[in-house]
This record gives C-alpha cells, sequence and structure tokens, in this order.
C-alpha cells in the first residue's frame, strides 16, 4: 500500500499529480496532516516547478475547466480526495476531454459531489459573510466554513467594496483575505479571535448599527411565531455564530 503525505496546499497537489503521472502508480492514500498511527509514509515537498509544469500541461493539454474542477475538489478538503482528483486527471488525459460526465466511475461521482458542496458553500457565505467596522476603519468579518473556500470570495467582495480595506478572516484554519487596492491571502497563528466581540475594538458607527440592528430585529420578531426548528433548517446552527442578530 503506498501512503502518501503532503503539505495539503494546492502546489503540493499537483507535485503529487506530477510525480504519480511520471511513476504511473497512484497512492492509495494521501494525508494533509501526519498520522502516527500509520507507517511507511512517503512524505512529498511541495516542488513549484513541479506543480507550475502540471498546472500549464492541464490547460495546454486538456483545458481550465479540468483545472477549476481539480482545484474546486481539492479545495472541499474531503479525506483522501485527492486520489480521487489523480483518478479524474487521468481518465481526463486518457480520453483527452473533461471526464466529468463520466459517472458510472465511483470516483467521478464523488468529486462532482465535493465540487457541488464547495459551491453550494460559496453561495451561502456570500450572503450571510457579516461585516464588522473596526475601530481604525477596516471592516473585518470572521468565518469558519466547512470547506476551504475564501479563496472564493475575494471576487465578489473586491467588487461589492472596492474603495474598502477589508478582511475576512478563516477562524478553523487560521487563514486571512485581507484588501486594500489589491488582494492578499495570509496565514495567521496567534490571533485572539474573540477581539471583534470587545467594544473597544469596534469604531462607535459599527456599535450604534449592531444595536440599531438587534433592536429592529427583536421588535419585529413574532415571538409567538418562533420556530426554531424551521430556523435549523433554512440556516443550520453551525452558521448562527458571526451573525449579529442572533
Amino acid at each position: 500500500m503506498k501512503i502518501v503525505l503532503y503539505d495539503g496546499s494546492f502546489q503540493g497537489l499537483l507535485t503529487i499529480i506530477f510525480n504519480t503521472y511520471n511513476e504511473k502508480k497512484i497512492p492509495d492514500m494521501i494525508f494533509r496532516q501526519y498520522n502516527p498511527s500509520i507507517f511507511n509514509i512517503d512524505n512529498i515537498q511541495t516542488d513549484y516547478k513541479k506543480a507550475a509544469i502540471v498546472n500549464e500541461f492541464i490547460i495546454r493539454k486538456l483545458n481550465k475547466t479540468i483545472l477549476k474542477n481539480i482545484y474546486l475538489a481539492y479545495l472541499s478538503e474531503i479525506e483522501n480526495i485527492e486520489v480521487d482528483i489523480i483518478k479524474y486527471f487521468n481518465l481526463s488525459l486518457k480520453i483527452n476531454s473533461n471526464a466529468e460526465l463520466h459517472i458510472e466511475k465511483d470516483y467521478i461521482i464523488r468529486i462532482k459531489n465535493a465540487i457541488s458542496k464547495v459551491i453550494n458553500e460559496k453561495h451561502k457565505f456570500l450572503g450571510l459573510i457579516r461585516f464588522r467596522k473596526l475601530s481604525n476603519g477596516i471592516l473585518y468579518a470572521p468565518f469558519e466554513p466547512d470547506h476551504n473556500i475564501i479563496t472564493l470570495l475575494s471576487k465578489h467582495f473586491i467588487n461589492r467594496y472596492p474603495n474598502n480595506k477589508w478582511i475576512i478572516h478563516d477562524i478553523k484554519r487560521n487563514l486571512v483575505l485581507s484588501y486594500n487596492k489589491k488582494v492578499e491571502l495570509s496565514k495567521i497563528n496567534e490571533f485572539d479571535n474573540d477581539f471583534y466581540l470587545k467594544e473597544e475594538n469596534l469604531s462607535y458607527e459599527e456599535i450604534s448599527f449592531q444595536n440599531l440592528w438587534k433592536t429592529y430585529f427583536n421588535n419585529t420578531t413574532i415571538t409567538e411565531r418562533k420556530n426554531k426548528k424551521l430556523q435549523r433548517q433554512y440556516m443550520p446552527t453551525r452558521y448562527w455564530k458571526y451573525l449579529i442578530e442572533i
């Protein structure tokens, strides 16, 4: 059994695809994090040159849609999805076209389901992201998505707030998407994830609007018609944490 460990980056995945293509052997399992209970793991170091070669090869030999599907499936972070991605790449290469219609293959079904989950969650958070204006004027939005969708949000919010400085913070993954005339993605380690809950870190305008919104929300709510079960059906409780009104 061939078991592979990599750093979890997209370039790392493309490096594995490069190695697999040359070795003609697909790993049985691929991990993003070290698992001490498993022995004989091949630790693959990310090679940016190999990654660039694979990236260019897919675009030139196949098409951008296949590369996009690989990226979206990768963002799902579903356990061992990397193996299915490699199989999808190999089949697309074999038939010289996008293999996503070959749903007779179990791994194609898993790829399509993974992509669907990522896209659906992205659309949900385009409406659920809540920005708070900090005391320094920066708009800050914390969230904890199930999938690693933070990079998929940039285009929408650049168009929505082109003249503002803003930060979208994936607290679950310690990732920060920041914008100040250009967008940057970075990883942070030590951070007070609850700092936005402290009034001293918020602008006076933000505090006023939050109080106004909570007052409106509470006064327009018909207490007798509250239906928590229905609320959870339309919006799972895992999304409630960062909504000001709840």
